[in-house]
C-alpha cells in the first residue's frame, strides 16, 4: 500500500491474506492498492516464499506486496522481505517498537487494538493498522468480528490508519463513514470458506469502498 497523501480523499484497499497470483490479480483489477501475503506460520492463509515470490513478481506496479509477520525476528522479516521483494511489511503482533524501528528503511504498518494507543511509542511507523481484539490462543486477524468502530473516531494527531476486523462488502461503508480511515484491510470477509478468497466478494468489496467514498465527496 503506497503511504502517501492524495490531494483526493480516497479510501486504500488491502486484500489479506491472498495465496494464489490469479486471486491477486484479480484483486489488482478490481482496484485493490495492495495484497496481504502472510508469513505467520499458525494462519491457515500462510504461504511459502516462493509462493510469495511469485504473486510479488506479477503485481503491477501500482499495487503494493505487504509481508505479514506475527512476532519474528527482525533478521528473518529483513531476510524475507529481500527474497520477494518486499518494500512494505505488516507486524501484527506484540512486536516492540524498537523491532519496528529497527526494519528501517522498509515501511512498516504496525497492527495495534484500541487499548494500546500511545502515539509517542508509534510515530515513526508509516501506519497504524486497528484490529479486532483476540482471545488468548486465538490466532490474530482473520476473525471475522467487528470491534466498536466509534472508539476510533476521536483519535487525533495518528500515523494514518488502517481499518481491519470483521469488514465485508455489507459493512465497510459504514465503517469508512465511522472512522474515515486512510485504508481498509479485508482477509476473511471476502472468503467462500475458509482461507479460500472468493474473487467475486473482492470485487464486491471494492465496489462498496468506491461507493462509499463518493458518497463521502458528496456531503
Amino acid at each position: 500500500m503506497v503511504l502517501s497523501v492524495n490531494p483526493m480523499p480516497r479510501t486504500r484497499i488491502k486484500i489479506c491474506g491472498v495465496r494464489h497470483v490469479e486471486t491477486a490479480l484479480a484483486a489488482a483489477a478490481a482496484g485493490a492498492d495492495a495484497i496481504g501475503l502472510v508469513f505467520a506460520p499458525q494462519s491457515p492463509r500462510r504461504i511459502t516464499v516462493q509462493e510469495a515470490t511469485r504473486i510479488a513478481a506479477a503485481l503491477p506496479a501500482w499495487v503494493e506486496p505487504v509481508g505479514l509477520f506475527v512476532n519474528e525476528p527482525v533478521d528473518r522479516i529483513r531476510r524475507i522481505a529481500a527474497d520477494v521483494g518486499l518494500r512494505t511489511v505488516q507486524l501484527h503482533g506484540d512486536e516492540s517498537q524498537e523491532a519496528a524501528a529497527a526494519l528501517r528503511p522498509l515501511a512498516v504498518v504496525k497492527k495495534l487494538t484500541i487499548g494500546q494507543i500511545n502515539w509517542s511509542h508509534w510515530m515513526h511507523v508509516n501506519a497504524v493498522l486497528f484490529d479486532t481484539p483476540v482471545a488468548t490462543g486465538e490466532m490474530p486477524g482473520g476473525t471475522g468480528r467487528t470491534f466498536d468502530w466509534s472508539q476510533l473516531s476521536v483519535l487525533d494527531d495518528a500515523p494514518p490508519i488502517i481499518l481491519a476486523g470483521g469488514l465485508n462488502p455489507d459493512n465497510v461503508a459504514a465503517a469508512i463513514a465511522a472512522v474515515h480511515p486512510f485504508g481498509v484491510d479485508v482477509s476473511s470477509g471476502v472468503e467462500s470458506e475458509p482461507a479460500v478468497k472468493s474473487i467475486e466478494l473482492i470485487a464486491a468489496f471494492c465496489d462498496a469502498v468506491r461507493r462509499a467514498d463518493e458518497q463521502q465527496r458528496c456531503k
